[in-house]
C-alpha cells in the first residue's frame, strides 16, 4: 500500500516544518508546502486506483514507485534530523527531487489531477449499531429454557453455527434483555477466542461482577458466584480442552444458573450441554430478513426504490443469507455515491461461495475506503484477535502513525478520529463494544473473521505488520528479521520475556501481557529503532531498567509505560514529537514527572487525559 509511506512522509512534514513550533525553520517554507500540497494529490490518484477491480502492470509500477520514494525521502529525512546535520540546501534538493518524479508520474499516467477534493459520502450509513433481525422463534425458545423455574441445576446452552451467522449477536441480545438482567443475580461474559488464554477469560468474568483485587482469580470468581443465580456468556469458545477447564470455575448452585455458550463447531456443543438440554444451530436468514437487515443501513429508506431495489435484492440473495456479509456490504453500499453503475459492479463480483464471500466482500469495502481510513483499518491489526480495544488508546495511535490530518485548525485531533472511528463503525467494519454512561463509545472490536483478513492484509499483502507471540526465555534464541514491516505487535506469554529484532524501518511497538506475572527481567535487543514512532509497554514491569535500544528515540509521538520510574531511562527532553505520554501511577499514588516535560510543544495527552500544554 502506497498509502501508508505517502502519508506518513505528509506527518513528517507537518511535523518538523509546518507546525506553528516547528524543529526546523526553513528559509523557503513555501517549497515544503507546496510538496504537502502534492502529496495530497498523489493520495487521491493512489485512492482511485486502489478502486479499480484490475490495474495494469504500469500503473502497478508508478504505486511501487512512489511508495519507495516517499519511504526514502522520509528515512533520509529524518536520519538527517537524527545527526542535526539537515540543511536547507540539502533539504530543497530532496524536495526537487521527489517534485521531479511526481512531474513524470503525472505525464506519464495522465490521472493526477489538482483537485484533492475527498470523495463525496453516498446515501449515508447509519451511526446506530445493527440490531439483530429474525431468530424471533429461537430467541422466544432459548429465553424460555433460560428463564424457567422447574430445572434447578446449573444448565448449558449452546449456540452453534459458522462464522458471520450472528451467534454473538444472538447471545448479546439476551445478555442485554431487561427481563434476563431482572432475574438473575449476576451476569458476565468472556469471548474466548481460537488461542485459550484462562488469566484474561477470568479477568473479563471478574471486570463484570466485581471489583479486581490481587490474588488467585479462579477462586475470587467461584466464591463470588456460590450461592448466587448467575447467567455467564462463554463466547466463540474453539476447544473442548478449553470448555472442560473455563467451566471449573462455575459452580452448580442448583438454583437455575445459566450457561450460554457459542461455538463454530457442533462438536463442543455437544460435548458442553446435558442429555436433554438445548444445541441450536444458527440458521441463515431467509430472504426478507436479509432484506430487512440491508435496510438498518440506510438512513433514506425511499432511496431503495426501482433500479436499486432490484440490485440491493439481488446482492441480499447472493449473500446466502449470511448477516455478517449482509451488513458489511451493505455499509459499503450507503457509503458510495447514488451510481447504479457502481452498485451493479459489486453485484457482479459477489460469488456464491460463502467460503470466499467474506472474503471478496472485505476486500470490495477495503478498496472503496477513503485513502486516511485504509490505515485506520489496517492498523487494528496489531490488536489481537476478540479483544476489546479501547476507542482513546485506538484514535491516539492513529495520531501517533500519522493518519489522522493534522492540518485542520477547525477540529482537535481527537474529534477528527473520532469521525473517522465512526465512519468505519456505518460501514460495520467495526463493532461498537460498550458504551460510556453517558452513551458515547467506549471500546470497540472486529468479528473475528474479519480481524482475520484485516490481518493476513496487513502481513502479507501489504507487507505492514509482523505479529510475535513466541519470545524466548533465553536472550538470544529468539531473533526476528522484520525487514521493511512498520508495525512489530508483541503478545507476552511468559515472564522473562527475551527479542533479538532486526529492523531499521520499525515505527511501533505494542506489548499485549498475557503472562500471569511479567516482573522479572524483560530484555529487547535491536540494532536501530531510533525512528518508532509508537511504544506501548505498558503493560511490562521492568526489574532491571529499560532495554537500552529504546531509550533514544527522538521521534516517538506516543510513549506508554507502566510507571515513571522508567521515565528516568528516557531523555524526554528530546522528544520534540511527542503527543501522548501515559503512565501507570506508582505505588503511592502520584505519577512523578520529570523536570522539562512541560517543555515538550506538542505533548497533549497524559494518563488518558487531554490537557492544554502550559507552553503552548
Amino acid at each position: 500500500m502506497a498509502f501508508i509511506p505517502v502519508k506518513s512522509l505528509m506527518t513528517t512534514l507537518e511535523l518538523q516544518f509546518l507546525h506553528p513550533q516547528p524543529r526546523v525553520i526553513l528559509t523557503n517554507k513555501m517549497q515544503i508546502m507546496s510538496l504537502h500540497e502534492k502529496l495530497g494529490h498523489l493520495l487521491v490518484f493512489l485512492e482511485e486506483c486502489e478502486k479499480k477491480e484490475n490495474i495494469c502492470e504500469e500503473m502497478e509500477g508508478v504505486t511501487k514507485k512512489i511508495r519507495e520514494v516517499s519511504a526514502k525521502a522520509e528515512d533520509y529525512i529524518e536520519a538527517e534530523l537524527l545527526e542535526d546535520r539537515l540543511t536547507d540546501t540539502a533539504l530543497q534538493r530532496l524536495v526537487e527531487g521527489v517534485e521531479e518524479l511526481m512531474i513524470q508520474i503525472t505525464r506519464n499516467t495522465n490521472h493526477l489531477v489538482n483537485n484533492s477534493n475527498p470523495p463525496s459520502r453516498g446515501v449515508g450509513g447509519s451511526s446506530q449499531g445493527t440490531s439483530m433481525v429474525g431468530h424471533s422463534e429461537e430467541l422466544e425458545k432459548v429465553m424460555s429454557q433460560l428463564l424457567r423455574d422447574g430445572c434447578r441445576p446449573r444448565q448449558v446452552i449452546a449456540m452453534v453455527g459458522m462464522g458471520g451467522v450472528g451467534k454473538t449477536t444472538f447471545a448479546k441480545t439476551i445478555y442485554e434483555d431487561s427481563i434476563i438482567k431482572s432475574r438473575f443475580d449476576l451476569l458476565a461474559w468472556t469471548t474466548i477466542s481460537h488461542e485459550y488464554n484462562k488469566r484474561q477469560a477470568l479477568l473479563d468474568l471478574c471486570r463484570c461482577i466485581m471489583p479486581m483485587e490481587g490474588g488467585d482469580l479462579q477462586l475470587q470468581l467461584h466464591r463470588i458466584l456460590s450461592g448466587k443465580r448467575y447467567l455467564i456468556i462463554v463466547d466463540n469458545i474453539w476447544e473442548t480442552e478449553a470448555w472442560d477447564d473455563i467451566q471449573m470455575c462455575f459452580p452448580d448452585n442448583n438454583n437455575r444458573s445459566r450457561i450460554l455458550l457459542t461455538t463454530r463447531d457442533r462438536r463442543i456443543a455437544l460435548h458442553a450441554t446435558s442429555p436433554g438440554e438445548y444445541c441450536h444451530e444458527m440458521r441463515f436468514l431467509n430472504s426478507s430478513e436479509g432484506w430487512d437487515l440491508f435496510n438498518q443501513k440506510f438512513f433514506d429508506k425511499e432511496f431503495l426504490k426501482n433500479e436499486f431495489e432490484t440490485i440491493g435484492r439481488n446482492i441480499v440473495k447472493k449473500c446466502d443469507g449470511l448477516p455478517l456479509a449482509i451488513v458489511v456490504l451493505a455499509g459499503l453500499l450507503s457509503n458510495i455515491k447514488e451510481s447504479i453503475d457502481e452498485w451493479e459492479v459489486v453485484e457482479a463480483t459477489i460469488i456464491n461461495n460463502l467460503d470466499e464471500q467474506v472474503s471478496t466482500i472485505f476486500s470490495l469495502s477495503y478498496n472503496n475506503l477513503p485513502s486516511h481510513l485504509k490505515g485506520c483499518l489496517l492498523y487494528l491489526g496489531v490488536f489481537h484477535k476478540d479483544c476489546d480495544i479501547p476507542i482513546k488508546k485506538l484514535i491516539r495511535l492513529w495520531i501517533a502513525e500519522g493518519f489522522v490530518g493534522t492540518m485542520s485548525p477547525s477540529k482537535r485531533l481527537e474529534e477528527v478520529g473520532r469521525d473517522y472511528l465512526q465512519d468505519l463503525i456505518d460501514r460495520s467494519l467495526i463493532m461498537v463494544q460498550r458504551r460510556r454512561f453517558d452513551g458515547k463509545i467506549k471500546t470497540c472490536k472486529m468479528h473475528d473473521t474479519l480481524h482475520e483478513l484485516c490481518t493476513s492484509k496487513a502481513k502479507i499483502d501489504e507487507n505492514l505488520l509482523y505479529l510475535e507471540t513466541k519470545g524466548s526465555s533465553d536472550r538470544f534464541r529468539r531473533f526476528i528479521g522484520l525487514g521493511d514491516r512498520r508495525w512489530l505487535s508483541l503478545k507476552v506469554a511468559i515472564p522473562a520475556f527475551h527479542l533479538v529484532i532486526n529492523s531499521g524501518k520499525c515505527r511501533s511497538i505494542l506489548c499485549f501481557n498475557l503472562a500471569v506475572n511479567c516482573d522479572r527481567e524483560w530484555y529487547l535487543l535491536a540494532n536501530s529503532l531510533k525512528k518508532l514512532r509508537v511504544l506501548d509497554l505498558s503493560k511490562i514491569n521492568f526489574a532491571l531498567g529499560m532495554p537500552p535500544d529504546i531509550t533514544d528515540l527522538v521521534f516517538l509521538r506516543y510513549l506508554a509505560i507502566a510507571s515513571s520510574n522508567v521515565l528516568n531511562c528516557i531523555p524526554l527532553r528530546k522528544n520534540w514529537n511527542l503527543q501522548t505520554l501515559v503512565v501507570a501511577e506508582d505505588d503511592n499514588g502520584a505519577c512523578r514527572l520529570p523536570p522539562g516535560i512541560w517543555d515538550l510543544p506538542q505533548l497533549r495527552v497524559h494518563n488518558g487525559s487531554v490537557f492544554q500544554n502550559p507552553k503552548c
